[in-house]
């Protein structure tokens, strides 16, 4: 892997577009943590995310926990960002669909405006939780419980912030997380 997602001729750029990027992250993260700009569902939700730029294995976690959810007697809808292809629908979203035909997903840059559409229509009525897909860093929506998948084969503790590195945000925020998960463990390399 690469040290910087960003294009080798502009790497001189990186540390101070990184020290732009980071506070701008801290900024943001202030508002919503006084509660600025966070809506309340009527329902609990849970919010499966990470810290890095993909590759964590957030698809997986997903359906398992709302495949758990509805064998539990649970009526779930998985919402996510729904970045597309060409007809504007994402390889997760169709993957969702196929796997758990009984979960409604909502797949909308506004995952909160798909939400309260989805609530307000017959089978939304009955949706009694909401798993958000890729959610830490999309905090518009309270959660009930904010997971963060942490691959084990990067360690974010030796990382940085994008675009001098992979991390979306510092370290210092998996404080808000309810707990965290230890993916891709049998691809880590041992440790002196």
């Amino acid at each position: 892997m690469a040290d910087s997602p960003m294009p080798f001729a502009l790497r001189f750029l990186a540390g101070p577009v990184s020290g732009i990027y980071r506070r701008i992250i801290e900024a943001r993260n202030a508002q919503f943590d006084a509660g600025q700009g966070v809506v309340e569902l009527d329902r609990p939700v849970i919010s499966v995310g990470n810290l890095s730029v993909g590759g964590t294995g957030k698809t997986p976690a997903v359906r398992a926990i709302a495949r758990t959810l509805l064998e539990s007697g649970h009526r779930p809808v998985i919402a996510m960002r729904g970045y597309g292809k060409g007809s504007g629908e994402s390889d997760e979203a169709e993957e969702y669909r196929l796997e758990l035909p009984d979960v409604p997903v909502v797949a909308q840059a506004d995952r909160l405006s798909g939400l309260l559409h989805h609530f307000a229509t017959p089978r939304g009525e009955s949706t009694d939780c909401v798993v958000l897909d890729d959610g830490f860093q999309h905090r518009r929506i309270a959660r009930t419980a904010d997971i963060v998948l942490l691959d084990a084969t990067r360690d974010p503790f030796k990382d940085r912030l994008l675009p001098r590195g992979w991390l979306r945000e510092p370290v210092s925020s998996l404080k808000r997380a309810s707990f965290a998960i230890i993916t891709h463990a049998e691809r880590a390399q041992p440790t002196d």
